[in-house]
């Protein structure tokens, strides 16, 4: 029995056994039948997308006459983007305009040919020469103008200068005279928060490397200066002339720095200094940092620790002298006032608390003669 397209009613010949049409196009056309609607919006979107295909093609290589512009969209005929661009092709078309734009045009500022699209009555040939040009012209308003932005750029950094942190370094405040990014108060403050910054690291690099080469330095030290030698014999007399130059030239400078150094840091030299007294003397050293002393200082509450008196200048004073065999460590220093460390001197306590008790009895010995005097001498009067 032979076999009927379902759709057009015509024989299947050649195809599978299963196969219900004819050819493809029964495929598709019963497919539409079957869906009218999706096939309707399919087909619209399909010619859509062919149309602005050929759109694209069709306008790739078409220009503007007028300002050379892209001609997308346009219908195939168009020779303009827009109807201004038809009008002003159109007004340079007329023969004295058209004379006139022939005619070589040269910028007002900068004396290079105008393009030939600016207009008829244009002079400038950038926003950048108009902009130049005017300044030119109007000298007082730009004068005037950079004033106010002055006025105004002084003024802000004013504001940011009241509401700037002090310097981290020094706590002190920043100088007027310091930009409006400066977070330091000066070059040598930005110098040591450098070194702060860096110098671990750099020390622990130079560490790494100088580790296990200790005398090839040494070797290439001696060969450098031996071989500095043979050339100039003179070296070493010329290095050490020079070297007492520069110390006589920059002492004062040097002087004056240790000296602002030891004012800011009086806590820091007292510490060092009283060690250095304990070295000088031969005493046992241990170590005695200015947190320890800080710490030693807030326990007593910055007061003495012998007769309690608050004091803003604390000595560290040793309980058992550095002269009798007493050592340079937390153990053995207590917060002073000048009075009693003073008074203590090389004593032992219970010495030193003799020693007072022993001049306070002989202050009210004499005053009680004194006063003993004073009443024989009234009577007999």
């Amino acid at each position: 029995m032979a076999r009927v397209c379902e759709f057009c009613k015509g024989p299947i010949v050649g195809r599978q056994a299963n196969a219900r049409y004819c050819s493809q196009r029964c495929v598709r056309s019963a497919w539409r039948v079957r869906n009218p609607e999706v096939d309707a919006a399919g087909r619209s979107a399909a010619n859509h997308r062919r149309s602005a295909e050929h759109a694209a093609v069709r306008d790739a290589g078409r220009t503007c006459e007028g300002c050379g512009g892209s001609m997308a969209g346009k219908r195939a005929s168009a020779r303009f983007c827009s109807t201004s661009c038809r009008a002003r092709h159109q007004y340079r078309q007329r023969p004295e305009i058209k004379a006139k734009l022939e005619a070589e045009r040269l910028c007002k500022t900068c004396r290079e040919p105008l393009p030939g699209h600016l207009m008829l009555n244009a002079i400038y040939c950038s926003a950048e020469c108009r902009r130049r040009g005017w300044a030119a012209d109007n000298p007082a308003k730009v004068a005037q103008a950079r004033a106010n932005q002055a006025d105004r750029l002084r003024e802000q950094t004013a504001l940011r200068r009241l509401e700037r942190p002090p310097c981290p370094v020094c706590g002190k405040p920043l100088p007027a005279d310091r930009g409006p990014k400066a977070i330091y108060c000066s070059d040598s403050c930005n110098q040591k928060a450098h070194y702060r910054r860096h110098h671990v690291h750099h020390l622990a690099r130079m560490r790494k490397y100088r580790k296990g080469r200790e005398p090839y330095f040494a070797r290439k030290a001696r060969e450098n200066t031996a071989a500095r030698l043979a050339s100039d014999p003179d070296f070493i007399f010329v290095r050490r002339a020079r070297a007492r130059v520069d110390y006589q030239k920059y002492r004062p400078r040097r002087l004056e720095v240790n000296r602002q150094y030891a004012r800011s840091h009086k806590a820091l030299r007292s510490v060092h200094s009283s060690k250095r007294r304990a070295l000088k003397k031969g005493a046992e050293t241990f170590l005695f940092t200015l947190k320890d002393w800080e710490r030693l200082k807030t326990r007593y509450r910055h007061c003495c620790a012998y007769c309690g008196v608050y004091s803003e200048e604390l000595h560290q004073e040793h309980v058992i002298p550095l002269e009798r065999g007493g050592r340079h460590s937390l153990g053995n220093i207590l917060p002073s006032c000048p009075t009693c460390n003073y008074s203590k001197q090389d004593s032992y306590v219970m010495e030193w608390r003799m020693r007072l008790i022993r001049v306070d009895r002989e202050l009210k010995l004499r005053e009680a003669r004194a006063l003993d005097r004073d009443a024989a001498g009234s009577l007999s009067g």
